[in-house]
């Protein structure tokens, strides 16, 4: 379609004749939303997530995440820093990727990314450091962040279902 056209722009190494499909978000959703965690055969463990409960009056369900052994999908161009798949009563919920970036190239890539994504997508918030928005039934929340070192920047993006996202 025409975001994966656009996605040509985003991914200047990839040169004239196909984009890049790292660049485009839906790379990283692997498996359907709702796939049951016992039927992936990947060699899979858990990862821990801590975060601080308090004022957060959503009570979400606890989510179980994992990262796998294999090698994680390629986003915007790079190798993933962290790539985790989230499950709520063993059902994927959510996926979670992080790349880190050179601080010269981060804003201007999420600038164009978020062009590209939104072209076909319903945008539900835009405006550096963040895009967010919703295609078919996925939404997404990508954003910058700084990196422990001050010469990169942390591109991290969550994928959910639509529905969850409401």
């Amino acid at each position: 379609g025409t975001a994966t056209a656009a996605l040509g722009a985003a991914a200047a190494s990839a040169g004239p004749t196909a984009p890049d499909p790292s660049f485009d978000w839906r790379s990283l959703v692997v498996v359907p939303f709702g796939s049951d965690l016992r039927d992936l055969h990947a060699s899979l463990h858990e990862v821990l997530f801590f975060r601080d409960d308090a004022g957060d009056d959503s009570k979400r369900e606890p989510e179980d995440c994992y990262s796998s052994d294999e090698p994680s999908p390629r986003f915007v161009g790079h190798a993933t820093d962290h790539y985790y798949q989230c499950f709520r009563n063993d059902r994927l919920t959510r996926i979670q990727a992080v790349v880190t970036l050179p601080n010269d190239e981060a804003p201007g890539l999420i600038a164009r990314l978020c062009d590209a994504w939104l072209k076909d997508g319903a945008p539900t918030s835009r405006g550096a450091p963040a895009c967010e928005g919703r295609d078919g039934g996925a939404a997404f929340s990508a954003r910058l962040d700084g990196a422990a070192d001050d010469a990169t920047t942390e591109l991290s993006i969550v994928v959910l279902p639509a529905e969850a996202a409401d």
